[in-house]
This record gives C-alpha cells, structure tokens and sequence, in this order.
C-alpha cells in the first residue's frame, strides 16, 4: 500500500511538470534604442517640465535640434521585427506625426501642452506588450 501511494504521487508529481502541462504566458514589451530616446536624458527637459507643469520648459526643449533628432530617429527607424505587427506600425506612425505637431507648436504659438499630451500618450500604445506563449 505505501508503495502505491508513492508511485501516486511520483506519477501525479510527473504529470503536473510534464510536457503535457499548458503553455505559459509571458508579456514580452516591444523596445528599440530609438523608441527609447524619446523619453531618455536627452529629452529630460521635455519629460520633467511637463511633470511639473512648466509649459515654457516643454516649449524648449521640443523646440530644440536634439528632441527633433529623436523624433526624426524614431520616424526612420522600424520597429523591430519580432513586434512589427500592422498594428504597431500605425501607432508608432501615429505617435511620429503628433510629436511632429508638438515641435510645431513649439516653434510658434500652439498649444505646447495639448500636443504634449496628445504625443506622450500616443507614445504609450507603441511599446503595449504582446503576449508570448513558452513552454516550462
């Protein structure tokens, strides 16, 4: 009887980390150095002004050669080809053109903060994580 119930619990030990268990979820986030460069040190300016609601310094800094430079390196750079879904290719061409809008506003008389918030936020869907399936 004891040998049973071991040999029960080895087999149920077994089939519980066997190769007949479900596949596992995993959230795998879309990143690339470009994508990342839009909210990095270099635009820190920009990122910390609107956190404190100096709309002057998010003015500057969006008008500014290097947040173009990101801009132009995020628009010219694709997105990586594990994660490029039509989907993503959208937003990330969504986001382009409305931090296109907020350097525009920067240079002249728009709305800094309306642009800002418009981009940011549509910076935010671009790297939304795709689920992954693994097998433990």
């Amino acid at each position: 009887m004891k040998n049973v119930l071991c040999l029960l619990l080895l087999a149920a030990m077994v089939g519980c980390s066997g190769s007949g268990a479900a596949p596992q979820k995993e959230l795998k986030y879309p990143q690339w150095e470009a994508m990342d460069k839009l909210s990095s040190d270099d635009v820190r300016e920009i990122v910390i002004g609107a956190q404190e609601g100096n709309w002057q310094a998010v003015k500057k800094g969006a008008a500014s050669p290097e947040f173009k430079a990101a801009v132009d390196a995020f628009d010219s750079t694709a997105v990586p080809e594990e994660f490029a879904t039509d989907a993503r290719k959208q937003l990330k061409e969504e986001a382009v053109q409305k931090f296109r809008a907020l350097i525009e506003a920067a240079s002249g008389s728009g709305s800094v903060q309306q642009q800002y918030e418009t981009a940011y936020e549509s910076l935010k869907a671009v790297p939304a994580p795709d689920p992954v399936e693994y097998d433990r």
